[in-house]
């Protein structure tokens, strides 16, 4: 048996989907998508999706959200304040998975999917450690 520690959140995985999920060449005419797009704001930049390539990622994402600490989980009710964006790279076991482009990658897919979100708005976050966001889950 090895004593390695299989890693939770592959950061690696989280650029693939990313990549896939985004508008290829052949999908843009005159600058706009040809088919269907959701956008996610995030903290330093916004992206486009293709929303059904985007969607076939869903269960995937969800359940690398899953990996996260308990802090980001969803609570009983909707609306948890879930934890801070600067701790978003480790996972439940405390490990280091990525760095902060990392995490906003992570979050930039969960809020086009619609698994969650920043809860106190963008002009609340100067109150907030590092002038950083919140991040939860959604239920």
């Amino acid at each position: 048996m090895s004593d390695e520690v299989k890693d939770l959140i592959s950061s690696n995985r989280i650029t693939e989907i990313i990549k896939d999920s985004l508008f290829r060449d052949e999908e843009v005419e005159n600058n706009k998508p040809k088919f269907e797009f959701v956008v996610a704001e995030g903290v330093m930049r916004s992206m486009g999706f293709h929303k059904e390539r985007l969607g076939s990622h869903r269960d995937e994402v969800k359940e690398i959200l899953s990996n996260l600490p308990r802090e980001f989980q969803p609570t009983e009710k909707e609306g948890g304040c879930g934890g801070s964006f600067l701790s978003m790279c480790m996972d439940k076991n405390g490990r280091q998975w990525g760095e902060h482009p990392n995490v906003e990658e992570l979050c930039l897919l969960a809020i086009a999917l619609d698994l969650g979100n920043f809860p106190i708005p963008r002009e609340g976050w100067i109150i907030l450690p590092g002038n950083m966001p919140y991040f939860s889950i959604k239920n």
